[in-house]
C-alpha cells in the first residue's frame, strides 16, 4: 500500500494513523469458490465487497498477489487509464 491511511472521526479529525505494515488495498473481482459465495449472498449481511460478506459468515479470506494493471472500472478516470494501458500493450508488441 502506498498511500497513508488515516482514521477519521465524524467531524473529519484525525484519530490514528494504521501502521501500512498490516495494510493491504484489495482487487476486485475476488475469486471464491461458488458454494461460498452463494451463502455469503444468501446471509443477507452487507458488505463493500466479495471478501468482507465471506469474512462476516466466518469463511477464511486469504490474499494473493495481483496486478495494479487488474482496473476495477468506476470512473471517467478508470476508463481513461485501463484504455490507455490498452493502446500501450497493443504498440509494444
Amino acid at each position: 500500500m502506498t498511500d497513508t491511511v488515516k482514521m477519521v472521526d465524524a467531524q473529519g479529525r484525525v484519530l490514528q494513523t494504521p501502521d501500512r505494515e498490516f495494510l493491504r488495498a484489495i482487487q476486485t473481482p475476488q475469486g471464491f469458490r461458488r458454494e461460498v459465495l452463494e451463502r455469503a449472498y444468501a446471509s443477507g449481511a452487507s458488505a463493500t465487497d466479495d471478501a468482507g460478506l465471506v469474512e462476516r459468515n466466518g469463511g477464511h479470506v486469504r490474499v494473493v498477489e495481483g496486478d495494479h494493471r487488474a482496473l476495477k472500472i468506476t470512473s471517467p478516470l478508470d476508463l481513461a487509464v485501463a484504455t490507455a494501458l490498452l493502446q500501450d500493450g497493443r504498440h509494444g508488441r
